[in-house]
């Protein structure tokens, strides 16, 4: 503390300071002094703070003093009154037109404007006839039962209820205040009639040096200013270092995974582990906190049905009772759950397919949550609702489900107090309904700020408001560019603007601004010995400008400010210089015995990549499947099969389908969707609804029919086979086949086809490693085969393709001649020995356990889900 402090503050000084940060810091130094006011302690308190303490001194001197309203209480009324007007209905976000009209409000009493300076404006109901009205209907609401507002507090104070000279502190001391409202200056006024002494305390420092520094971007310049503030105290151990963001709760996320990374790499890992050297002010909502999330989705959950995506979350949350106990049950049953492509899943079916899971914790837990929340009441009480909801989370485990470490425990704490705190949000007697109250609860926890219990280490990282005033040795600006510093106008959307210009409200005008920003700038500039300022040239590809502030401040390079030394953590781990490489791309050769389980996706995976088809179908790893609304590629394909042979197990020949009327045909198709139908979906099935059904229904029924149409027009055939099964043994790989089709020609001749939903290219079946070997491996499971084809059945490229020994007249099919560019076989026999080759070098591959890193094609990876485990991006980047 400097020592003009001392020679102003007395025994009955009370020190007001602009925010709670600076109120702390000051506190902290003055119980450092060596003085001779030791029996008493001295307050020091945030503006806002001693006013709400003068309002708690008030209370006992009125006959019916008037109730107070917190921050949460007087938001919650603007909202009913916002949401029950005329326009309320109308409003997209009601939420954020009420804190606009509440700023608004507070505004015009920080002016000491009355509502009727809002009357007597000519264009004012012109341009916005709503916000009088709602204004005028809060003030109404508080005169009528005994409220006072957060704004009108200062008022209530000026009017009378200072009146008790007993009560008055001798001196007020304001320190570093940069600028003071109408309505604070006026209460000021009044008290120093009453004989208080007000004076200001102005901390300044003599600045040495002044520099700017230019960055890439703004991870560039969070890192640098890290670096900078750990290389200050590493040289400087006992110095204060201030770091300043303008935009810090927008960014803070950043901000934290920076100085983390610098000065506390390891808790990264184990936030426990964080060492007490900097400190990031403000915080998040504390509805964005994991824990505290979870619990509002659990609340939140529907009685009867839930999504995918929010089980999963259930069923793998750390936070839930049995999560340590049951951790590989859970991730199994959900794995198990993907699998029917449900994004919607009903409790009944869920209660159904538990006992099979041995999950039986969490089968408790639902089965107790569901009795709770069946014999919940339709309205009741918030205080009602709170109980309920405390009590529905206990149900269901929350908090219970592993050690909670430090910040999880807090944010537990402070939901808890909001629990508490929800019954004061109704402010008369009334019902609510469950809905309702959740709400409330949800909004209370996104406009509640958390942030893990504070320490004043050496290094602060503040917002550009908190930072105003705090004096320390070292001192960082960033983000100190021409769209921050001045900040662009942002009149308040309620007000007339030329009123908010006329008496230089916040954010009014670019002047205002400007103005604002030259004070801070003043402020900053006798705030530290040694200042730095900064700002990125590129946010993303837009280019920024230093502000003209920095117009006259020297520039130095990165290089010349002695960072300290910093390593990614990555970089961190592989730092031993002495390595052993080892190429491990082989794993265990198959055992003759051994039976290693799949189809011909062995040989597709194994031509794409050797380590995926070993990572499939030795390692049996997978990627979680991801359910989609309506039927995905596969289940469409799926089920276009099973359509197909329904439909041609009755129509067998191409002569019986030319027989059918249309009527007739429509029929049949219609008959062979219905039934697959039946086979293909589960009874339990969710999302196939019969709205969904039917268009499905007559998705398949156009497709079908425009297919049939291809069919009559190509020469006389027969189906043979449709979905028959056999092995077939290549190499030491053997394989189970299901063959969509044989067709017979009238010659005589037999043709493989395999329906396709999507596009396909002939020339996939080709080259040393085929994207698309099935084709050629039916053709080797089957004896005399003349030819192999794809019927691509999708509604906008409906056609035949394939290769045959012979001309077939069958548009579509070519003969070997047309593939010539894929193909050295000069003869059909030839080509199925190239394909037997190619296939049996395959599977000896697989079966001898190569599994190297080696995708066949560019977009190979694109579709693959397991690069995680094969690390294809680091060997790519080395």
């Amino acid at each position: 503390m400097r020592a003009s402090w001392l020679e102003k503050i007395t025994a009955h000084s009370i020190i007001l300071t602009p925010n709670k940060r600076l109120a702390r810091l000051l506190q902290q130094q003055l119980e450092q002094q060596q003085t001779q006011i030791t029996w008493r302690t001295i307050p020091i308190l945030p503006l806002q703070t001693w006013l709400k303490n003068c309002y708690q001194n008030t209370l006992l001197q009125q006959q019916r003093p008037l109730s107070l309203l917190n921050e949460n209480q007087e938001f919650c009324l603007w909202q009913q009154i916002i949401t029950a007007s005329k326009a309320g209905a109308t409003l997209l976000q009601p939420a954020a037109t009420a804190q606009t009209a509440q700023q608004a409000y507070q505004t015009l009493c920080a002016w000491n404007l009355p509502l009727d300076t809002l009357v007597e404006d000519q264009h004012y109901h012109d341009n916005n006839p709503f916000f009088l009205s709602w204004a005028k209907t809060f003030k109404r609401y508080c005169q009528k039962h005994q409220l006072l507002s957060q704004a009108q507090l200062s008022d209530y104070l000026t009017s009378g209820s200072v009146n008790n000279a007993s009560k008055l502190p001798q001196q007020l001391l304001l320190f570093n205040f940069d600028e003071l409202t109408p309505q604070i200056e006026q209460l000021l006024t009044r008290l120093a009639a009453q004989g208080v002494k007000i004076d200001t305390i102005e901390e300044k420092c003599t600045n040495q040096s002044q520099q700017q520094v230019v960055c890439n971007d703004i991870n560039d310049e969070l890192l640098t200013m890290a670096r900078w503030a750990k290389a200050c105290l590493q040289q400087h151990p006992d110095s204060r270092i201030t770091c300043v963001v303008p935009n810090l709760t927008a960014i803070r996320n950043e901000v934290v995974q920076v100085f983390t990374a610098v000065f506390s790499p390891a808790a990264l890992f184990n936030p426990d582990l964080m060492q007490k050297t900097f400190n990031i002010s403000g915080g998040y909502a504390l509805s964005h906190a994991p824990i505290i999330n979870q619990a509002l989705k659990l609340l939140g959950s529907n009685p009867f049905s839930i999504s995918i995506d929010d089980l999963t979350q259930w069923l793998t949350s750390p936070f839930v009772a049995g999560f340590t106990e049951e951790a590989n049950q859970r991730a199994c049953f959900d794995v198990k759950l993907r699998t029917y492509n449900e994004p919607v899943f009903s409790w009944k079916t869920l209660l159904y397919l538990l006992p099979k899971s041995d999950c039986s914790l969490f089968a408790q837990q639902i089965m107790a949550w569901l009795n709770d929340y069946k014999n919940l009441p339709k309205k009741q009480s918030l205080s009602a609702w709170s109980q309920c909801f405390h009590q529905l989370l206990q149900q269901l485990g929350w908090a219970q489900g592993r050690r909670l470490n430090s910040s999880e425990y807090q944010q537990t704490t402070r939901f808890d107090q909001l629990l508490h705190e929800l019954p004061t949000l109704s402010l008369e007697p009334k019902q609510y309904t469950y809905a309702q109250a959740l709400q409330l609860l949800q909004q209370l926890t996104q406009r509640t700020l958390f942030a893990t219990q504070s320490h004043d280490g050496p290094v602060q990282v503040l917002g550009l408001l908190e930072a105003a005033g705090h004096v320390s040795d070292y001192l960082w600006i960033m983000h100190v560019d021409d769209e921050t510093l001045p900040a662009a106008a942002n009149p308040n959307p309620f007000l007339p603007y030329h009123l908010q210009q006329k008496y230089n409200m916040p954010h009014s005008s670019a002047s205002r601004e400007l103005e604002f920003a030259e004070k801070l700038w003043q402020r900053f500039t006798h705030s530290a010995q040694h200042i730095i300022f900064s700002h990125h040239q590129y946010d993303g590809e837009r280019g920024l400008s230093a502000s003209a502030m920095l117009n006259h401040i020297p520039h130095v390079t990165q290089e010349s400010l002695n960072l300290s030394t910093y390593q990614p953590l990555t970089a961190s781990i592989y730092s031993p210089t002495n390595y052993e490489y080892l190429i491990d791309d082989k794993g265990p050769a198959i055992g003759i015995k051994q039976k290693i389980a799949g189809g011909t996706g062995i040989f597709k995976q194994q031509a794409a990549c050797p380590f995926r088809a070993f990572a499939q179908y030795r390692l049996h790893a997978y990627g979680l499947p991801i359910p989609e609304n309506g039927l995905n590629a596969r289940e469409r394909g799926s089920l276009l099969h099973l359509c197909l042979d329904k439909l041609w197990a009755r129509l067998k020949t191409q002569q019986h389908l030319l027989q059918q009327t249309p009527a007739e045909l429509d029929t049949m198709v219609a008959t062979s969707i219905e039934a697959a139908f039946s086979e293909f979906f589960p009874a339990h099935s969710h999302k196939f609804k019969t709205k969904f059904k039917f268009l499905e229904q007559q998705r398949l029924q156009q497709l079908l029919l425009t297919w049939l149409d291809l069919e009559k027009q190509r020469p006389m055939f027969s189906v043979i086979n449709h979905e028959q099964r056999r092995q077939i043994k290549i190499g030491n790989v053997t394989v189970t086949v299901q063959i969509d089709r044989i067709d017979q020609l009238a010659s005589g001749k037999k043709i493989v086809i395999d329906y396709k939903s999507g596009r396909v290219k002939v020339s996939d079946w080709f080259g040393l490693r085929p994207r698309e070997p099935q084709l050629p491996l039916y053709l080797l499971s089957e004896p005399n085969i003349d030819g192999i084809a794809v019927a691509q059945v999708c509604i906008d490229a409906i056609k035949l393709k394939g290769i045959t020994a012979n001309e077939t007249n069958i548009d579509g099919l070519e003969t070997l001649e047309r593939y010539k560019n894929y193909t050295t076989a000069n003869t059909w026999e030839e080509l199925i020995a190239q394909w037997q080759q190619v296939l049996q070098q395959l599977a000896i591959a697989f079966t001898h356990g190569q599994a190297d890193v080696n995708p066949a094609y560019y977009d190979t990876c694109n579709n693959c889900r397991l690069f995680s485990l094969c690390r294809i991006n680091e060997k790519l980047r080395r």
